[in-house]
């Protein structure tokens, strides 16, 4: 099977894949589960993380395209010419599978310097060199990920652990992840958010 990127308008994502599998059209929608504010009160909710696009996933888009095309909220299908679907990169496919395959959750950072956080587990861990910004007040980084051969952005959440001196290192890379890391990365948060790769921290340490 391939996937096809379909824009959506932005909030409707989740409402376009229901109406879609009520039309037997599979679809992928990553998302994370976040704890969201609302009404004075903080629940974990899905968030939507390519804000205006989901996924079908099929061998044969022509026979669907007028279905998915007709849909409320459906704006069009990504390709090289208006209406000519175009398949995601294998690439491309094989990171939006991986998103959708994980429990996704927010992530884990440690302090490995003064002003420089490392992410320990969770999908910030396995996306390190796809980072393109930290926000530490937030708890938010910026990723970018190739959707039809263009960096599409989306954000992750993190939470921050209390480190420990000590001399182990940190956890090493699980195989199966969507990027090409070959280690931790530590991102700066300073007033220019940027980030960049440093040496791996010590273990981290809860208190």
């Amino acid at each position: 099977m391939s996937l096809y990127a379909v824009q959506v308008l932005t909030g409707q994502e989740a409402e376009v894949c229901r109406r879609l599998a009520d039309r037997r059209i599979a679809t992928l929608l990553p998302q994370e589960r976040r704890l969201i504010r609302r009404g004075g009160a903080w629940r974990e909710e899905p968030y939507t993380l390519f804000r205006g696009y989901v996924f079908v996933d099929t061998e044969a888009p022509l026979p669907i395209y007028y279905t998915v095309r007709g849909q409320d909220g459906v704006m069009r299908w990504l390709g090289a010419s208006p209406g000519t679907p175009e398949a995601l990169s294998l690439a491309e496919a094989v990171n939006i599978r991986w998103l959708v395959g994980q429990d996704l959750r927010p992530s884990t950072a440690r302090e490995v310097m003064p002003g420089v956080l490392g992410f320990v587990d969770g999908p910030l861990a396995q996306l390190s060199d796809r980072i393109v910004r930290v926000d530490r007040h937030d708890r938010r980084a910026v990723v970018a990920l190739p959707i039809g051969g263009e960096a599409k952005e989306f954000t992750l959440t993190f939470t921050i652990q209390e480190t420990a001196d000590c001399g182990a290192a940190g956890s090493p890379r699980p195989a199966g992840a969507a990027d090409r890391s070959n280690g931790i990365l530590a991102a700066k948060t300073a007033e220019n958010g940027e980030a960049y790769p440093a040496k791996r921290g010590c273990a981290a340490s809860t208190v």
